[in-house]
């Protein structure tokens, strides 16, 4: 069957090609159901199993989009590239406005959300290795001048 012509040439869809239509257009959604980004598939991969291990739901997060400023001229100007996110059962918000990109952002600012549930959790983090790092080099150089003091006193 073919579409026919209904007055001033605009189209009769039939409602089995609509069907066909949006049939084809589920199978391009991502299998479950979390939003694609722009970012490789590897990255996005890496922020779902993340999620997974911290608990964190697309349901459990309000996202909204504000103007953001700073860097990016007339772009950030007249789009809301900002992201905020709050999950709902803590109460936790983050914002991101590091990159022009909205997509970019949301990627980021739900990579910044699960670190934050993940300290608010205890469970080991990006931010804590690296605050452990720095407190074993702290001591590592509090060691040296300490050994250094010791001997100079000696000598």
């Amino acid at each position: 069957m073919t579409p026919r012509v209904v007055g001033r040439g605009e189209l009769q869809i039939i409602k089995l090609a609509v069907r066909l239509v949006l049939e084809v257009g589920r199978s391009f959604l991502p299998r479950d159901n979390m939003l694609s980004f722009a970012v490789t598939e590897i990255k996005q991969k890496h922020l779902r199993e993340r999620m997974a291990e911290v608990g964190l739901r697309e349901e459990d997060v309000d996202e909204r989009f504000i103007r953001s400023s700073g860097c990016g001229g007339q772009h950030v100007n007249k789009n809301s590239t900002c992201v905020q996110l709050i999950h709902k059962p803590t109460g936790i918000e983050v914002k991101c406005m590091q990159e022009r990109s909205q997509s970019v952002n949301r990627f980021l600012a739900r990579r910044f959300l699960a670190e934050k549930l993940a300290q608010h959790l205890g469970l080991p983090s990006a931010a804590t290795d690296k605050e452990q790092g720095i407190r074993r080099k702290k001591a590592r150089k509090k060691r040296r001048v300490a050994a250094k003091t010791l001997k100079e006193s000696i000598d």
